[in-house]
């Protein structure tokens, strides 16, 4: 259950850039965004462009409403920092490559990948 869409619009400087590299770039601030505002990202994010501008409009769930979600944090018995894993979570959840969730979160792609099969 939601509480409200948040909406959240970044300036597009580089014509040039693909669509995807830029809600690439986007995502990574997309949380902090919405906790700035009092809320959390409870879905799918829905992206457009309007004008020169990246749209995003995504459910989400005032801060005190949250639930906290159930998640596997050991993969092959190593384990993931909690922060890691919620971080990893999001990024999927927001449908970002392996190679851009280990980018963003500095892990190899290798444990990236081995903790989404084990995560299944």
């Amino acid at each position: 259950m939601t509480d409200f869409t948040f909406r959240a619009m970044w300036p597009i400087e580089d014509l040039d850039r693909p669509i995807s590299a830029l809600i690439a770039e986007a995502c990574r601030d997309l949380d902090a965004m919405a906790m700035e505002r009092g809320g959390r990202v409870a879905g799918e994010p829905h992206w457009t462009v309007a004008g020169e501008m990246l749209v995003c409009e995504v459910p989400a769930v005032e801060l005190g409403n949250v639930i906290p979600m159930p998640r596997k944090a050991t993969y092959r018995g190593a384990r993931l920092p909690d922060h890691v894993v919620v971080d990893l979570e999001i990024l999927r959840s927001r449908g970002c490559s392996v190679k851009q969730i280990a980018a963003e979160l500095g892990v190899s792609e290798k444990t990236v990948r081995r903790y989404l099969a084990d995560a299944v």
